[in-house]
């Protein structure tokens, strides 16, 4: 038979819940875990974060994360996650911390460093295209810039024996070729092998989407049963390059060829030319086949030579970012919602030099599609004021504005106006070589 591993997703983004990814982890199905934790916006925050205080900049749920896992990693299950996030460093220390905490001693955490590279990125004077700006013409709003890594110091750490790999921006996919490569002997730089692990990560990467949570559409009708404790999904990847989806029986939702297809093609723009930092996918080839039971088999994956640059992430300090909600209700709600928007204009006209952007929205009528879909005027409408503002004078006095406006204007029509106020650093991509970083895995004891 053979060689395989069976891996599973324990996350999918920065606040996924733990109780049915624990579910499969304590099941005995998967030897691996793999959590990606990342976004542009979740790591933007996670700079933030850091910003404020040093000691932060990890995911928050890191430590009932590790608390919830501990039984799986004392069974001798293993960990990969880039829950670091901005700060891979203080999150290791809390990882062993927990461990420590919950019995799971003996143990190794391995740490990788390298992918914050705002050095490097100010020294190159790179180009922020989505900006028109290059580095140097942003000056000192630029605050930090990380790279997606890909499976190398995954492996190195595994290789060293750790039980809980922690990384910054390890790259969606490359939390779960690393362990799969690792297992199977696959070395990284064989293409073909490594273009199947990050297929394979691809199609858990994003958790409940394959088990039916991103494809019902119960207008179709398209349903599965039980979609109140669906299951995550894991994966075995054998030697021989197939991949087999599935999730725990009895468990809600489905794994079909029709789930599994969706989540292949997700967010892929070339099925040719699908880049990691790992190596350039090609998934046009790509067999799917319902074996029934919630088992799909993929073949057919290939890949070639990685991209000879890595994608940068670039945080820009925008100040501060303030969005108000307010609901009207009643004949004339929409008009009565324009008018809000008329008068708060007028007011934040006093702020107009420290305004970067000023957008309103109203949500049941334009807020997903603008002017490409129109309706009736609804019988009830919420509208969202957001700014993007340089001072934090300017912010508060925008967010009492919208505070304001709710008392003396929606009063008695509905109200409820929810006010955020916060520091606010935004990711813009770029482009550096590969040579110009120095990844390190650095091992610590539990």
């Amino acid at each position: 038979m053979a060689k395989a591993i069976s891996i599973g997703c324990g996350s999918a983004d920065a606040g996924d819940r733990l109780d049915w990814p624990v579910e499969l982890a304590d099941s005995g199905r998967c030897s691996y875990m793999a959590f990606d934790s990342l976004a542009e916006r979740t790591l933007a925050f996670a700079h933030a974060a850091k910003m404020e205080n040093p000691a932060r900049g990890y995911n928050g749920r890191l430590p009932k994360t590790v608390d919830a896992f501990a039984p799986f990693l004392r069974s001798g299950g293993r960990i990969v996650s880039n829950h670091g996030a901005a700060n891979p460093e203080a999150g290791a220390a809390v990882v062993v911390d927990r461990m420590r905490a919950n019995g799971a001693t003996g143990k190794k955490v391995a740490v990788i460093h390298g992918d914050d590279c705002l050095k490097a990125v100010t020294e190159a004077d790179l180009a922020l295209a989505d900006l028109g700006m290059t580095v140097s013409e942003m000056g000192d709003r630029v605050v930090g810039a990380y790279a997606y890594i890909g499976a190398v110091p995954v492996v190195e750490g595994l290789e060293q024996g750790a039980d809980f790999v922690i990384g910054g921006r390890l790259a969606d996919p490359s939390c779960y070729v690393g362990p799969i490569c690792h297992e199977l002997g696959w070395a990284l730089d064989d293409w073909q092998r490594v273009g199947i692990a990050t297929m394979a990560g691809h199609l858990l990467e994003c958790g409940l989407h394959v088990t039916g949570g991103n494809f019902v559409d119960p207008a179709t009708p398209r349903t599965f049963p039980r979609m109140d404790h669906l299951g995550f999904p894991y994966a075995t990847v054998s030697d021989d390059g197939a991949i087999v989806v599935s999730k725990l029986p009895g468990t809600g939702g489905g794994v079909t060829r029709d789930t599994v297809i969706a989540q292949l093609t997700y967010e892929v723009h070339d099925p040719a030319r699908y880049l990691t930092p790992d190596v350039t996918a090609n998934l046009r080839d790509g067999v799917v086949e319902d074996l029934g039971d919630d088992r799909v088999r993929v073949t057919g994956i290939t890949g070639a030579e990685w991209p000879a640059t890595l994608k940068v992430l670039v945080g820009i300090d925008w100040g501060y970012r303030v969005i108000g909600f307010m609901s009207v209700g009643g004949p004339g709600a929409l008009g009565k919602a324009q008018y809000c928007e008329e008068v708060l204009r007028q007011r934040f006209e006093a702020f107009a030099d420290d305004v970067y952007d000023l957008r309103f929205d109203y949500i049941g009528y334009n807020a997903l599609f603008g002017d490409a879909l129109t309706t009736e005027a609804p019988a009830e409408v919420q509208l969202r004021g957001a700014a993007l503002v340089r001072s934090k004078e300017a912010a508060d006095f925008i967010a009492d504005e919208l505070g304001h406006q709710v008392v003396w204007i929606c009063h008695g029509q509905g109200g409820t106006g929810l006010v955020q106020n916060s520091r606010h650093v935004a990711s813009t991509p770029a482009y550096l070589p590969r040579d110009c970083f120095d990844l390190q895995t650095e091992l610590v004891a539990v």
